[in-house]
């Protein structure tokens, strides 16, 4: 038999419900607890729930903006923010990042790096809106768009916010690789059939920045290391066009509905209208809100971006480093893509970059939490996450534009039938290369022995596999810088 636990937004319910004083057999009967003991025993522990729940990671618990040690540098930036618009002079995040570092050094702050975080909390304290390096600015195209926060305001102003849920899905071509003409989407397409080459992800987050697993759609019934596949934290299904279809989707709300049931716990979600999403299914513990194309939705802003780009920054680093300019079938496969996707999902997404989106599309101003108040301490957000990764990004390809090359397959159909176009392929330019130096080869194997290591301990492995792959991962990470660097 298996106990479940009561988590701690539970228990600080139950307090709150003890406090009103409500008997304790409707409070046994609200939360599904068995005996009054499990109530005792929270009454017991109540400076310790509190401080507990005060102490999450989650932005409705912060009441005060965070503050610096290096105020030198704030005024310093200030400053030089003045002087820029006094003359016309337009500044972006790193402009920002190498004044801040001058400041530093001439101050004798040499343990001072300008991070991300530090530049998003400088921005946040004094109301200033940064232009990223690469246009990575998700709200631009969005500014349109309905904002769900003010449609569904009694809505959510009055549920928990970790019951609060987006699901959508988007279309990803797998065997993808940055090329020149990544601008023209008729020149920079795919390998083969649409199918073979694309995949539909569908997954859902929570307001607080939990994350439900990955669901990969293909069109390959029984793949290859289908077994390793199930070991990963990632559903399967196949359909024939790679798309989410009334049936897989049905099937995925159900098992959401039968984890909550376990969970005791009742979900609201938000998602759109697609034909592949049904609007007449009824749950226990699920409750469907269906929203307009073109309305806001937190994944769609940011989430499924920094997905991609986490992906293909993957991708790219492990064709560099392999020497391969040109894809083939051999170069690329499935169990490796699926394995990368659902490591950058359960160890790269952070919960601050799920809060932010929520954020731009007014879920926390709806509950009358105000920008101030939304800062989380982990100094994550969309725009620095990915002018993180398009730094990394021009090391390997210095004239392409990352946001592009993210971008391509936005609009990928994911669940309507359409007439495929066909679309010619060209390759990056290949420069002559002479032959492979012993180095190269070792190089080369140790890549390909990594990818050997992760299929062998999915095959034979299922305790301890997550951790076991994040090292693997790591491993690789230096043989992708180590190549950098010799470049």
């Amino acid at each position: 038999m298996v106990r479940m636990g009561i988590d701690i937004y539970t228990k600080k319910q139950i307090l709150e419900e003890v406090e009103k004083g409500t008997s304790y057999k409707v409070i046994r009967e609200k939360f599904n607890l068995k005996h009054s003991s499990n109530i005792c025993q929270i009454i017991k522990n109540k400076d310790k729930v509190l401080r507990r729940f005060q102490n999450l990671d989650t932005p409705f618990n912060r009441k005060t903006l965070k503050t610096t040690k290096y105020e030198n540098i704030d005024t310093g930036l200030k400053q030089f923010i003045s002087n820029c618009e006094q003359n016309g002079l337009q500044i972006n995040t790193e402009t920002l990042r190498e004044k801040a570092l001058e400041i530093a050094r001439q101050s004798g702050q040499y343990e001072f790096r300008a991070s991300n975080g530090y530049l998003t909390n400088f921005s946040n304290r004094n109301s200033i809106g940064l232009i990223p390096p690469d246009s990575f600015n998700s709200e631009d195209s969005n500014l349109d768009m309905e904002n769900l926060g003010e449609k569904f305001q009694d809505l959510i102003s009055n549920i928990d916010p970790r019951d609060i849920f987006c699901v959508d899905e988007f279309g990803l071509y797998w065997r993808l690789f940055p090329n020149k003409n990544q601008k023209n989407p008729d020149k920079f397409c795919k390998l083969g059939q649409d199918s073979d080459e694309r995949l539909t992800i569908f997954t859902g987050v929570s307001m607080i920045g939990e994350k439900l697993p990955l669901v990969i759609i293909s069109y390959d019934e029984k793949p290859l290391n289908s077994k390793e596949i199930s070991k990963l934290n990632v559903s399967y299904y196949s359909d024939k066009n790679s798309w989410i279809n009334q049936e897989i989707f049905k099937q995925i709300m159900n098992n959401l509905n039968e984890q909550m049931r376990q969970e005791n716990r009742f979900i609201i979600i938000f998602l759109d209208s697609c034909s592949a999403h049904c609007q007449n299914l009824n749950y226990s513990n699920l409750s469907l809100i269906f929203i307009g194309e073109d309305s806001n939705q937190p994944l769609n802003i940011g989430v499924f971006k920094c997905l991609k780009a986490y992906y293909r920054m993957k991708l790219c680093r492990k064709m560099y480093a392999l020497g391969e300019s040109k894809l083939d079938q051999n170069s690329v496969k499935l169990f490796n893509v699926i394995e990368m996707l659902s490591y950058s999902w359960d160890n790269e997404i952070k919960p601050g970059i799920i809060v932010d989106c929520f954020t731009q599309c007014g879920f926390y101003q709806a509950k009358g939490i105000n920008d101030s108040e939304i800062i989380s301490d982990n100094n994550v957000s969309i725009q620095s996450d990915l002018e993180n990764i398009a730094l990394s990004f021009k090391k390997f390809y210095p004239d392409i534009s990352m946001n592009d090359y993210i971008d391509i397959d936005e609009n990928l159909v994911t669940s309507e039938l359409y007439d495929d176009e066909e679309c010619s392929i060209e390759s990056i330019e290949e420069n002559s290369q002479e032959k492979k130096s012993k180095k190269d080869a070792e190089k080369v194997q140790a890549i390909n022995a990594i990818d050997t290591l992760k299929l062998y301990f999915a095959k034979n492995f299922t305790d301890d596999l997550k951790d076991i792959l994040a090292n693997l991962n790591d491993l690789e990470n230096k043989i992708y810088e180590h190549t950098l660097n010799q470049s």
